[in-house]
């Protein structure tokens, strides 16, 4: 093993190892000192909330809201380093699991299943949780810049059995995935280049999504579930499944893909709105912006 590779698993496994309440409460101040040192992610919050809520919420709301969203992530890290103390045994203990019924009635249809969640709440843990409890699925990851940390956090996303797609060339193995009637789960929350999304409503504002759900979903019409991992407490978390989305197939495609996503959207707008301090506020979820019309780029769905 490389050396960095065990420096990693040492520390994270130093930290699994401490009892909750005191890493708990060490990560938390932790946070707070993160959230005045980095400057940089603290003032991306901010604009984000101030975009997003506007006049809904105080400055000093706003502001609380990001110290939260520090705390939110540093107890994201500590579940991460806890995966390999939730077992079957136990599971019940750190989840309750709502509305399963709807990924059951998808995979009756026998055309595999899209999962799609967001950074939010514990989204790291929530692969291990719903393996544990249901069966294992493929993960589409970003393998990380560090080939150690990347293999380490590999390691630990796979300890319930689930299966790695590389996201740099994941479609045909996503593909392959269906075919085989396999559960695959993704995030689809970010921003992305202007050539791989089209334009949908996040908080009122144009935000540029991936297609590429909403392209597999119009090709393979494997049914969509999302499922959203809501924090509860310092080891308790609730996952909750909603209805499949549902978009007439006999339309344009264009509008199709377009109507997919921002359904996706809507539907994590929605869970974001309830728990803003859970969700990934730290990205710049506006940043590549709809380009000005033209004779030649109007009609575009983008």
């Amino acid at each position: 093993m490389k050396p960095l590779y065990l420096v990693f698993l040492v520390l994270i496994k130093i930290i699994g190892a401490i009892p909750l309440q005191v890493s708990g409460f060490v990560l938390t101040r932790l946070s707070r000192i993160a959230y005045y040192l980095d400057k940089k992610h603290r003032n991306i919050a901010i604009e984000n909330l101030k975009v997003a809520f506007g006049n809904e919420k105080s400055q000093e709301d706003i502001e609380l809201i990001a110290k939260r969203v520090f705390e939110n992530l540093t107890l994201t890290f500590l579940d991460f380093c806890r995966i390999p103390k939730i077992t079957k045994d136990n599971l019940n203990k750190f989840v309750t699991i709502e509305n399963i019924e709807y990924v059951h009635e998808a995979l009756k249809k026998r055309k595999g299943l899209l999962l799609v969640t967001a950074h939010f709440g514990s989204w790291e843990i929530l692969p291990h949780l719903f393996s544990l409890h249901y069966k294992p699925l493929n993960i589409v990851v970003r393998p990380l810049d560090n080939a150690a940390l990347d293999m380490l956090v590999s390691r630990y996303r796979s300890l319930s059995g689930n299966k790695l797609i590389d996201k740099k060339s994941g479609l045909r193995h996503i593909f392959k995935a269906i075919q085989k009637k396999e559960i695959i789960g993704t995030l689809n929350d970010q921003n992305v280049k202007y050539s791989e999304g089209v334009f949908v409503d996040f908080f009122g504002k144009k935000a540029c999504t991936n297609f590429v759900l909403g392209l597999i979903s119009l090709r393979t019409d494997v049914p969509v579930v999302m499922g959203f991992i809501i924090r509860e407490g310092l080891e308790k978390h609730r996952i909750r499944f909603e209805k499949p989305i549902d978009i007439e197939k006999g339309i344009d495609r264009n509008k199709y893909i377009l109507d997919f996503t921002q359904a996706i959207t809507a539907i994590t707008e929605s869970y974001i709105r309830k728990y803003p301090e859970q969700w990934f506020w730290v990205h710049r979820r506006w940043k590549t912006r709809p380009r000005v019309a033209t004779k030649e780029t109007k009609g575009n769905t983008q």
